[in-house]
């Protein structure tokens, strides 16, 4: 499976993505990963997270993405090239003022475009389903939904972030 995750600043990347590679583990499936920081802190983190049977390089091609998870509308139009025709783009349904707006507007249309031109488009308000858990578990469990992976192994991966991970389950309900 071929994975990217789009955050700004990381945090939620860094967390989304040691759970897949600890599922893939639990799974004894290979799994290589690469994180890029555009910016320094605050600035867009772009994870490239490969796992399968036998996985021989961690940078996901273009156009071959199984899946992208973004934690911002504006990074997840900066990836989506990534993804695959019949990928799942997976998006925070946030618009994060970074530093590096530095002023401007934050663009429109950027949502209503995706959902136009991706057929597996979704947008989650994974701040409001979290309430105060963690918004990278609830993607997480979306995420799980959406791909139909064990879920039982990927609560046990999530451990004390499992409510947030099944409200994102249930996001589809």
């Amino acid at each position: 499976m071929n994975v990217l995750i789009a955050d700004v600043g990381g945090d939620n990347a860094t967390y989304v993505a040691r759970a897949l590679t600890e599922y893939a583990a639990a799974k004894q499936l290979d799994c290589k990963i690469n994180k890029l920081r555009i910016g320094g802190d605050g600035g867009s983190v772009i994870t490239h997270l490969r796992f399968g049977d036998k996985v021989y390089s961690p940078t996901v091609p273009y156009g071959s993405a199984d899946a992208i998870i973004s934690f911002d509308i504006l990074e997840a139009a900066r990836v989506k090239s990534f993804l695959s025709p019949k990928g799942i783009l997976l998006v925070n349904d946030c618009e994060v003022q970074s530093e590096f707006l530095r002023g401007a507007t934050y663009p429109r249309g950027l949502k209503t475009s995706m959902l136009e031109e991706i057929n597996g488009a979704y947008f989650v308000d994974a701040a409001s389903l979290a309430r105060g858990l963690g918004v990278w578990a609830v993607m997480l469990g979306a995420f799980n939904r959406l791909l139909g992976l064990d879920p039982a192994v990927m609560r046990g991966v999530v451990g004390d972030s499992a409510a947030a991970f099944d409200r994102g389950m249930g996001f589809l309900k």
